[in-house]
């Protein structure tokens, strides 16, 4: 898997879109297939807008440093009735650059669904994208949720730092990006 360059891609690409190109030229170069090219077409303007609207909601009432959790589900989307990010936060020490608060403690919000992720699972989890399921699974979820979450953090002010993690539900976990007032710090590692 190349989550080096992945990571790379959401932290140092300050254009989404151009971003999101690139990690779908990055699938074609690590994964080649001509498959890539009948994904979707996302709207990740839309999606970062609505994601915006549910992380103000979720943390709202949150008034000290604070880790944030977003974990990502593949598996209850539930045909666009369920969600595939969750959200939990806790008391945290923001200045670190890991997510070890992340393992105990949380208190839950209501889950999310990144609509873009949706129309991308519909299509790599078609059967002529047995061979390359699991990589997209992976490489695309990771990717698009990162791009999604930078982009709704960006432009609204959080009153208490916070340090975002974000990963895969029981799985992988990578800090995203660190706030403070109106400031992000992508951290991406």
């Amino acid at each position: 898997m190349p989550i080096e360059e992945l990571l790379a891609i959401v932290r140092n690409q300050p254009d989404p879109h151009q971003a999101w190109a690139q990690v779908l030229e990055l699938c074609g170069t690590e994964q080649p297939s001509k498959l890539w090219a009948s994904l979707p077409k996302v709207d990740l303007d839309r999606d970062a807008e609505a994601a915006r609207a549910w992380l103000v909601g979720a943390l709202a009432n949150t008034q000290v440093p604070t880790g944030v959790y977003l974990g990502l589900d593949t598996l209850n989307m539930e045909g666009g009735k369920g969600s595939n990010v969750e959200v939990g936060w806790i008391a945290a020490d923001t200045s670190q650059g890991n997510a070890d608060w992340a393992y105990g403690g949380l208190t839950y919000g209501e889950p999310f669904l990144i609509a873009g992720l949706l129309a991308l699972h519909d299509v790599y989890s078609l059967p002529q994208w047995d061979d390359d399921f699991s990589f997209a699974d992976y490489v695309l979820f990771l990717a698009y949720s990162g791009l999604v979450i930078r982009e709704a953090l960006n432009g609204f002010t959080i009153a208490a730092p916070m340090l975002f993690a974000w990963g895969f539900h029981d799985g992988d976990l990578f800090c995203l990006c660190r706030s403070e007032g109106n400031k992000i710090e992508m951290l991406c590692s």
